[in-house]
């Protein structure tokens, strides 16, 4: 079977006809007659009247069908030929006209917003084309001092001072240098630095003998002593350890004095109070002993040889002990004068003695002697009184008053203070 194809611009076209390979009387037995319907009223014509186009319309008959065709052939004249052509509705080139439009105007802007914008921080910069509060330094952009950048917010915010409200839930939010953000919504020092009150920033903590205004300035355990970083009163530093140590009491381990308390020695490595000192518990140093007549509430805390006395149901006081005097020169309780001693005071003598001056004896001074009506008897160390008429007497004992030779008049001057 053999196909034949017509093509032509003819409307509509021509059937495809057929015919058997095998029978090639068919073919010459096909024949094809075309009636022609050439006229110009199918004409058209331009605006001069001149035929541009020309239709003219065939009629095919074929023997072979029972049908017949009508064939149109279009005829151009004096006219340019044309490519056909898609007809698109007015909106859309109006649309793509916009479009086009803007997408021109986004190209200009962001051409011009390139050139025109500031560097950010950390970004190449050029001059003077970076944010406000930053400069360019080594071509980057950064903050000035006392300001950080904010990247939520994308500019450099002066960092927040200690005692300003501050939120711990923004994390970009940030105080002053070495401050923080505390739980109380607060920004404060570090640990390990101080508010420098002249400067407002937190600085680092002061170490030992460097000069302070108050303890918080100081490093622990030092605290602000004389204007200076030191150890506190009860306490020496030991630079072994690098730390402040407890002064030691009576009977503490030590290798200087400046490791007792105050007015203690370190005495054959332990700390002891000075012989005329004692410790006191409740100032946990040592303290000068109470002199004779101060109030007293223990023994220890009297001077050497002195008693802690008790002179009324509600008062104690420190008095020397029996058989010693206060000497008011040396300060201490010593052995009291016996007879015929030199005296300035009947205290300073012992019992039974008085300080006293005998007119009658040229020159004489005070001293520890019996009254003139009593004799001293030197076993028992005591006074005794003269015998009168009719006592009963003997030689080296008992010694009899004289009344013969002179009047019985007795003259002597005793001290008030030896009045007890």
């Amino acid at each position: 079977m053999r196909r034949l194809y017509a093509f032509s611009n003819r409307n509509p076209p021509l059937p495809i006809q057929t015919y058997d390979d095998d029978d090639d009387d068919d073919i010459e037995n096909t024949r094809i007659i075309r009636y022609s319907n050439n006229n110009n009223n199918n004409a058209v014509r331009n605006e001069n009247k001149t035929i541009v186009r020309k239709t003219t319309n065939n009629i095919i008959e074929n023997p072979n069908t029972d049908y017949n065709y009508t064939e149109t052939d279009n005829v151009y004249l004096n006219e340019t030929a044309r490519c056909p052509y898609i007809r698109f509705p007015w909106w859309l080139w109006l649309l793509l006209a916009l479009s086009l439009l803007g997408l021109l105007g986004l190209t200009l802007g962001l051409g011009l917003g390139l050139g025109l914008r500031k560097s950010s921080i950390n970004v190449r910069c050029t001059g003077n084309n970076c944010p406000a509060n930053s400069q360019c330094i080594n071509n980057r952009c950064e903050c000035n001092s006392g300001y950080f950048y904010d990247y939520s917010m994308s500019y450099c915010a002066a960092y927040l001072h200690v005692g300003i409200t501050c939120s711990t839930s923004n994390t970009n939010q940030q105080c002053i240098t070495n401050a923080y953000c505390a739980s109380n919504g607060y920004c404060i020092c570090e640990t390990n630095y101080f508010l420098d009150q002249n400067t407002g920033v937190c600085t680092a903590l002061l170490a030992r003998y460097v000069p302070c205004a108050n303890d918080d300035q100081c490093q622990t355990p030092f605290v602000c002593k004389v204007s200076l970083c030191d150890c506190n009163q009860t306490s020496y530093y030991d630079s072994g350890s690098n730390t402040c140590k407890r002064l030691g009491y009576v009977n503490d381990p030590c290798s200087a004095n400046s490791q007792c308390v105050q007015s203690a020695n370190c005495s054959t490595t332990t700390c002891q109070c000075p012989s005329d000192h004692y410790f006191d518990t409740a100032e946990y140093q040592c303290v000068r002993k109470k002199s004779i007549g101060e109030t007293c509430t223990l023994s220890y805390q009297c001077i050497t040889n002195a008693s802690c006395t008790s002179v009324s149901p509600f008062s104690n006081q420190c008095e020397c002990n029996s058989g010693l005097y206060y000497d008011t020169t040396t300060g201490t309780c010593i052995t009291q004068l016996t007879y015929g001693k030199i005296c300035t005071s009947t205290s300073q003598c012992i019992d039974n003695l008085l300080c006293l001056n005998d007119p009658i004896v040229t020159g004489a001074t005070f001293q520890c002697i019996c009254l003139t009506t009593q004799y001293y008897l030197t076993t028992n160390q005591t006074c005794i009184s003269l015998g009168t008429y009719g006592d009963a007497c003997n030689t080296g004992g008992r010694p009899c008053e004289t009344r013969y030779g002179k009047k019985m008049s007795i003259i002597f001057f005793v001290f008030l203070d030896s009045i007890q």
